[in-house]
């Protein structure tokens, strides 16, 4: 079993406040706090429905050594993306939680494929002698930029109308599901940048 952890949270969110108060057609402060969680909610909402990273985020993500033993020399897909160039490392764990690091001349990294994927080197293989339970570690960074001028309208644009609908519907949403599904207009939207898995 694979765990993916937010290891460094996004510096910015895709969409600003003012944007958002824009967009929804909010001209006081009064609920600044509240559409500033939903535009996070939001952010999470179609990063987790598309399969990608809007603005740079750190991951740590964890294989089990069963998974690694399924791998054989195959290439470890990333469960999100872009990925950022030269910003993968690998560590693993033997079973009594020694970490060491797995030589980066072993692999390199494919940020062109989608989703993107870290590929073994010819003659190389993954560590062995690791725990059965996140035997190995990959810390990478994922997104378009590290602030928003990079990411696609697409994204910015059903964010912004997920804000708009739940800030205009929040005394019909339960408690604790700040943004509990993607709306129709959204979703068609965001539709041409989901990443599609064949296996």
């Amino acid at each position: 079993m694979s765990s993916l952890v937010v290891y460094t949270a996004p510096a910015v969110e895709p969409v600003t406040l003012s944007e958002a108060k824009l967009f929804a057609r909010v001209d006081t402060s009064d609920d600044d706090a509240l559409i500033t969680s939903l535009i996070t909610a939001a952010r999470v909402m179609t990063e987790t429905y598309t399969g990608r990273t809007w603005v740079y985020t750190t991951y740590d993500y964890y294989l089990d050594r069963a998974e690694l033993e399924a791998l054989g020399i195959a290439p470890i897909i990333l469960p999100t993306g872009p990925l950022k160039v030269s910003s993968t490392t690998i560590k693993y764990y033997d079973d009594d939680g020694t970490e060491s690091t797995f030589a980066a001349t072993s692999y390199r990294e494919d940020p062109y494929s989608v989703p993107p994927r870290i590929c073994l080197l010819s003659g190389q293989v993954y560590p062995s002698a690791v725990r059965d339970y996140n035997g190995l570690k990959v810390t990478f960074t994922a997104g378009y930029s590290a602030d928003a001028t990079s990411v696609p309208e697409a994204a910015k644009t059903a964010i912004k109308i997920m804000v708009a609908d739940v800030y205009e519907h929040r005394e019909d949403e339960v408690t604790g599901t700040i943004v509990s599904k993607i709306n129709l207009g959204a979703r068609a939207i965001l539709d041409p940048l989901k990443i599609r898995r064949f296996w």
